[in-house]
């Protein structure tokens, strides 16, 4: 009877080499990896076999051919040659730690320990000997570790992914996934894919962060209040808390970011392993599938740039709109005064025309009292024109003076209208630009970056290395070596 499969690594090489670990601590070297390949009748090359482990090997990293580290829950790191022509004692190296080791990850000297703690080891070598620092801030197990120019990010069992910088300062907490996070991925400095229990794959973008961490600004080692709540106020950290931790008060603070993109899967994630551009996925079913990242992100980013159009389109259409109805304010308050003036011009004629009638009739009943014959005696008063640039009396300029004032009044308030309408407006459409990328499970395997893999076997796959074609599935006791090139599903 096979030992269950619970970690695979591979290296590349003619023909490759793999490393496989088992639930009893042992870990064993195939000089040529497709010997794993339990489907077929075959003759197994040469193996070695690297003992020392006393739990289940958790993690293992081939840094070459023949330098391998692994991690156990007997809570040790080791450090193998696994070189062919190495005789007697193989282990070069054995870290310590307080509990058992969840996940493992290797950057030159320096050895990232997962703990089952929540503690994140960090062990490194230095001219006084070895030093092994302490990151702390999860509440449960760190099941996976990614680093990248000097960015760490860690997965855990509280449903939460710490970024950390090079100095262990928790730097963001990436918050929304509502199970235990089984792997996260460092897609770029700005960039993170996440898998969860929670039948979601997550890409996140975590720009800001870098930038908090080159100016020093942020700290880190306060977990989220809600760990993975899913409620959306969850990416927001209240102003109460910035500004305690300003003053020094309380634990740092530590900033939250919600998801870019939530696509969701229909098959139980067991697995996932990084190949190029490529994260592979073990299923639950046996199967694998591909999501390919360089799409994912290309994806993301067209339908980020379709909704920020959109949002500035309307932008510029409310705004066109509002400054037209303005526009058309003021050319209908330039009309109302317009005429006002000449409505106040017409009725000082009207004024000046009662005024000359009234002096003609005085002027013929004087002539009919005195009997004096027409053409004789004083001129009949003659009527005066008032000429259309003529100033307006000072009681008419102070009325035309109100109506102006009133009208630039009324004309004002409607503007302010019209800028409060817009604004609520692009208020209400900004959202657009911030929508997050959903996809649901059943569109899975229908999506332009995602590939399936069918294996033929139905126990689900618990470990996993790709390798060029090669995929290597730990199913059970047994590995399945699969094709991964598109239309093949088998060696």
């Amino acid at each position: 009877m096979f030992v269950p499969v619970t970690a695979i690594a591979t290296f590349e090489g003619e023909p490759p080499v793999a490393f496989v670990g088992r639930e009893s601590g042992n870990v064993t070297k195939y000089i040529n990896a497709v010997d794993l390949d339990n489907s077929q009748p075959r003759a197994v090359g040469p193996t070695i076999s690297l003992d020392g482990h006393t739990g289940a090997i958790t993690g293992i990293v081939a840094v070459s051919a023949d330098d391998v580290y692994s991690a156990s829950t007997d809570g040790t790191v080791r450090q193998w040659n696994a070189a062919t022509e190495v005789e007697g004692k193989r282990e070069t190296r054995c870290l310590q730690f307080p509990g058992p080791v969840r996940s493992l990850a290797v950057a030159g000297e320096i050895v990232y320990a997962g703990g089952q703690d929540g503690v994140l080891y960090v062990a490194s070598s230095s001219a006084e000997g070895p030093t092994i620092a302490t990151w702390e801030g999860h509440r449960d197990a760190i099941l996976s570790i990614s680093q990248l120019e000097g960015i760490v990010c860690t997965a855990s069992s509280d449903n939460q992914v710490r970024v950390w910088d090079a100095t262990g300062r928790c730097q963001y907490l990436l918050v929304g996934h509502t199970n235990r996070v089984k792997f996260v991925q460092l897609l770029s400095a700005t960039s993170v894919l996440t898998i969860s229990s929670d039948e979601t794959t997550r890409l996140w973008t975590i720009g800001e962060m870098v930038a908090a961490a080159e100016g020093g600004a942020a700290a880190g080692g306060a977990a989220a209040p809600d760990g993975g709540a899913e409620d959306p106020q969850a990416a927001t950290a209240s102003s109460a808390a910035v500004a305690e931790a300003l003053e020094g008060g309380g634990a740092p603070y530590v900033p939250t970011v919600r998801p870019a993109a939530i696509v969701a899967f229909s098959e139980q994630i067991q697995t996932a392993v990084v190949a190029g551009s490529n994260t592979f996925l073990g299923l639950s079913n046996g199967g694998l599938c591909s999501i390919n990242t360089r799409d994912f992100q290309r994806t993301l980013a067209d339908f980020q740039a379709r909704n920020r159009a959109v949002v500035s389109d309307e932008k510029k259409r409310v705004e066109k709109d509002r400054v037209e109805r303005s526009n058309k304010l003021r050319l209908r308050q330039r009309k109302n005064v317009q005429n006002k003036k000449k409505e106040l011009r017409k009725a000082e004629r009207d004024e000046a025309a009662a005024v000359f009638a009234e002096k003609l009739r005085l002027f013929k009943e004087q002539q009919e009292e005195n009997g004096e014959e027409e053409g004789n005696g004083e001129e009949p008063p003659q009527e005066e024109e008032l000429p259309e640039d003529a100033p307006l009396t000072q009681e008419h300029e102070d009325a035309l003076a109100a109506f102006t004032a009133e009208e630039e009044r009324v004309t004002l308030e409607a503007i302010d209208k019209l800028k409060a309408a817009a604004a609520a407006r692009i208020e209400s459409v900004a959202p657009i630009a911030e929508l997050v990328y959903t996809s649901p499970p059943e569109s899975f395997f229908k999506l332009p970056f995602t590939r399936h893999y069918p294996s033929g076997v139905q126990e689900g796959v618990v470990a996993l290395s790709v390798q060029g074609r090669s995929a290597y599935a730990g199913c059970g006791g047994a590995v399945r070596v699969l094709n991964v090139v598109p239309g093949v599903t088998a060696l």
